[in-house]
Parts: structure tokens; sequence; C-alpha cells
């Protein structure tokens, strides 16, 4: 008899022990659930997403599957209850490993769904409804939060009814990051939406609900509210990790940040609310945990951007194709690229290619030793663009030795190149969209987008033709006034010929070039009044300058 009850003593000494380890959930980390429509209507995806601490995870505590429980929002009737499969799983990576040891932070991401039928009949309260999942209990090393082994958890998710066509907002995958004390902290905590909603997010208390380490499920009682968990003193939903400032959520991206004060494990939630048209129609709670670690204070260098072997703070492009950014390689050191300050999923080399617009920046980190990170100066790659280099002008024939013109081309931006040319030879200095010019020749202009990028070009001949003015009359009388033949511009004319003809033909004045005037004479002999022709030959033109002239007294 004796040896009977020693043998039901340790049977019941055995399970309560099974019960206790699976009763203390101090491998859950985490969690949310979330709900998507399929293309079938009136069949969704029903997940629930656990992150567990690897450290702590056994055959013992580890779930095959979970059941989530839905209820109507007005009477908090239980709609029924749904068993959830595990169909996936990913360990999640922080950014440095060493530090990440300073707590151990070791995490698996888990993800249990089913695919559900939520009848119109059925599912068409105006109020909406919730999905529950129940768990106890905590991690016992929770820094912020009252008696945690023994507080239970609560995820939860509201939706709408089936007439509303809705799918949840669905959180992004987190990485398993850690926060050094005194350092600045950045987390993407941002849920993307199916449907285009508007989103908001907020800080909340984490849900403590019902269980308790006899009843560690549960079991889809009907309940009115559920209670929140007891912060211990000193911290709160928007104190969850205190520091300068503490941690906080931006309400339209998602981004949480912190300058952690305190060493510790901190739990808080997030409440992503999700509108359409202005009202809210669901929201989805996701809790989760980080640790504050107490980094040495080893900062790699910054690294440095490259294109094409330079260092670039903008580039342009010609067109879509892909572009490549690099940066040195150093297998010290892990990386992570960035476009627009949000990490780029897999971007982890030391070469990015790139094909969309955006800022992209680098950080590093240590991988063998705990330190802070560092950012690389932003590179901005700009949308493709192709420069207009049309030159543009008023006229192209420069019509004396002194005249000058203008060459422009169409307005550009300011951050573009120009260069121009003379008969092949670079124009020292002329770097202006506009050049005046005074020689004939062929002038080119290139125009490119910074660092000579995607060239343009064009050109445009600039001739001289020199047009001579001839007066009609003169008055070769000795009076000081127009006693000479005046022909404009006829200096620049070195090589030409003037002949004046009387009215026989017969030539009474020539002249090559025109340095002296005529006076109106021939054969030292004044020419009587009357009128005469004249005929000028320009050298290295066909035309001629030919007319009438009065010699007047």
């Amino acid at each position: 008899m004796k040896k009977l009850y020693w043998l039901l003593g340790l049977i019941v000494g055995w399970n309560w022990l099974a019960g206790a380890s699976d009763a203390v959930a101090e491998h859950i980390y985490g969690g949310d659930i979330s709900l998507q429509k399929t293309a079938t209507a009136g069949v969704y995806e029903l997940s629930l997403t656990i992150f567990y601490d690897k450290t702590k995870l056994d055959n013992t505590n580890f779930n095959s599957n979970l059941d989530v429980y839905v209820f109507r929002r007005q009477d908090n009737v239980q709609m029924g209850s749904f068993n959830l499969d595990k169909t996936s799983e990913q360990a999640l990576y922080g950014n440095n490993a060493a530090c990440a040891k300073l707590r151990d932070v070791q995490l698996l991401m888990v993800r249990y769904t089913n695919r559900v039928t939520l009848s119109d009949d059925q599912f068409n309260s105006p109020g909406g409804y919730y999905v529950i999942w129940e768990r106890c209990c905590r991690n016992s090393s929770l820094t912020n939060l009252r008696n945690p082994q023994n507080t239970g958890m609560v995820f939860q998710l509201d939706f709408p009814g089936v007439q509303t066509k809705n799918s949840s907002p669905r959180f992004i995958v987190p990485a398993a990051e850690y926060v050094c004390r005194n350092q600045s902290f950045e987390m993407d905590f941002s849920a993307t939406d199916a449907d285009g909603d508007q989103l908001s997010y907020e800080l909340v208390t984490p849900l403590a609900g019902y269980t308790n380490n006899v009843s560690v499920y549960g079991l889809g009682t009907s309940r009115a509210s559920y209670p929140p968990a007891q912060w211990a003193t000193g911290f709160s939903a928007t104190n969850a990790i205190p520091g300068n400032p503490a941690l906080s959520i931006d309400k339209n991206t998602g981004k949480l940040s912190v300058k952690a004060s305190q060493i510790g494990l901190f739990v808080f939630a997030v409440v992503v609310h999700e509108f359409r048209g202005g009202v809210e129609i669901g929201q989805v709670r996701r809790e989760y945990q980080l640790p504050v670690v107490d980094c040495k204070l080893n900062t790699p260098p910054a690294p440095s951007i490259t294109y094409k072997g330079r260092d670039s703070s903008e580039i342009a492009r010609c067109d879509n194709s892909p572009i490549t950014l690099a940066i040195p390689a150093d297998m010290t050191y892990g990386y992570q690229w960035q476009r627009d300050g949000k990490d780029i999923t897999g971007a982890t080399s030391y070469t990015l290619s790139v094909t969309d617009a955006g800022t992209y920046t680098v950080v590093k980190k240590f991988l063998q030793k705990c330190g802070t990170d560092t950012t690389s100066k932003a590179v901005k790659v700009l949308p493709p663009n192709v420069p207009n280099a049309a030159i543009q002008s008023l006229r192209t024939v420069l019509t004396s030795k002194t005249d000058t013109l203008r060459l422009t081309t169409l307005p550009q931006p300011a951050t573009y190149r120009f260069r121009w040319s003379f008969d092949g030879q670079s124009l020292s200095g002329a770097s202006q969209p506009d050049l005046v010019v005074d020689q004939p020749g062929v002038y080119k202009l290139q125009v490119s987008l910074v660092n000579d990028q995607c060239p343009a070009y064009d050109s445009i001949r600039i001739d001289r033709i020199i047009r001579l003015f001839t007066a009609s009359a003169f008055t070769p009388n000795g009076d000081g006034q127009n006693d000479t033949w005046e022909i404009r511009n006829i200096a620049d004319m070195p090589d030409c010929e003037v002949l004046v003809y009387d009215r026989w033909g017969s030539p009474i004045f020539q002249s090559k070039g025109y340095a002296t005037p005529w006076d109106g004479t021939y054969n030292a002999q004044k020419v009587a009044p009357g009128v005469y022709q004249y005929v000028i030959h320009i050298f290295g033109r066909t035309d001629l300058y030919k007319g009438s002239l009065h010699v007047l007294y």
C-alpha cells in the first residue's frame, strides 16, 4: 500500500511540475493577431503571431496549435472559436550579437494560421467583433510590471462586420532589437494595410486578462472587459521605458524612439487604429519587449558610400537602369542599407543595386564586440532626368567687329552643370547657361547633371557678316562738315576695294581699303556736282555694294 501511495505521489508531482512549466510563459516575448481577406468571399485568413524567446523554449511549452475566440462587440457574446495550426517560424536577429548577448536576445517568430468562414448572416453586427487569445504568465524578469510571473497576457484584434470588406492592419516583422542605455534608439513598429486605410499608433498598457497559474489559457469566457497589467512604481504606458525622452511612438509613422536611462527588460503594447472615411473600423494590439543593456561606448567609423568609385552626396540618373552603391568591404562589421530611413530587407552586403529614387544610408555595427552603431552620410538618388542643351539666340550673325550677341539655353534646374567651348576649345570660366560672344565660329554647349552625368549637347555656328552703310551724298566744299564720303563699318574691311565712276563709266576714285575717304576730287580737281556710281568689293565675299552717290556744293 505504501508503494502505491508513493507511485501516486510521484505521478501527481510530475503532473504539477509539468503544469508549472507550461504555466509560466517566460518564453513568450510578445505577439499580435491578424485577419486578412482572401479571394473567396466570406473566407479570411486568421493568424496569431507569437514571438518566443528561444533560450526559454522547449518541448513542454512550444505549441503546435492554439485556440482563439471571437466575440461580438455589442454584447460580448462568443461567436465561436478557431483552432490555428503552426504554419511558419522565422528567427529574428538584432543589430549586434555581442550586445544582444548581454541580455541573450534570441527570438523566434511563429505564426499560427487557419482559413475561417465569417458568414454574412452571423457576422453582420454594426458594432463589430473582436478576437482574443489569453495566456498566463509573463517573464519574471520584466522590470516594468508588478508581479509579472503571475500576470497574464491578452492579444486582441478588433474588426468590423463582414458588410465592411476589410483586412486588418498587419504589423511588420520586427527585429530582435536591444537598446543601449543613454544612446538614442529608433525602431520601426509600423503596420501595413491592404485596403489603404488610414493608420494611427498609440502606446497603451498591456492587458493582463483573467488567466492564472491554474487556468493557463483563456477558455473563451464572455467578458465585458480585460483588466490591464499593473505597472511597477514609476512606469506607465507613456513611460514604459524611462529615459530622456522616454519610450514614445510617432502616431503617424509608427516609429518608436527612446533614449533609455535604466537597464532592464521592458514590455510595452502598441495599438494601431484603423480609420476609413474618418471613422475607426478596427484596431490591432501588439505586445513586445525591449531589453536595455549597458553597451560599451565603442563606435565604428562611419561608412562612406561611393558611386563609380567616387564619394557622392547626390546621384542623378539618365534613365531607370539600376545603379550600384558601394561601401568598403570589411568583415569586422555588419551593414544594413536603408532607404528614406527604413531598413531595406536583405540589404546587408557591401553593395546595393538601386532603381528607386530616395535617400540612402548605411548603418554600420560591430559583429564581434558590443558597441553603438554609426550611420553614413546620406546619398540622394534623384529620379531619372535628361537635360536639354538646346541653344537659343535671337540671331546668328555678327554685323561688325565690335558686335556681340548672347547665346542661352532653356531654363534648367540650378544643380545642372554648363560647359561652353569655341571651335573645339573649352572656354575657361564659361559655366553659366548663357554666353556673350563676339567672334565668329562654332560654339558648343554641354549640359549635364551633377558629376557630369547624363550629358546633353548642342552647337551653333556664328558668322560675322559686316554690313556697310554708305552716305547717299556729301558736300566737299571745305566747310568742315560732310567734306568726305562716309562709309560706316568700312574700317572692319581693310581688304576691300572702293571705286567711284562718273556718268560715262570712267573711274574717278579707286582705293584698296578706305583709310583715306574720298574728298570729291579727281586728279586733284574738284569733280562737278552731280550723280556718281560706286562699287565696293569685299574680299572673300561674292556680293557687292553698289549704288548712286550725290556730290553737292
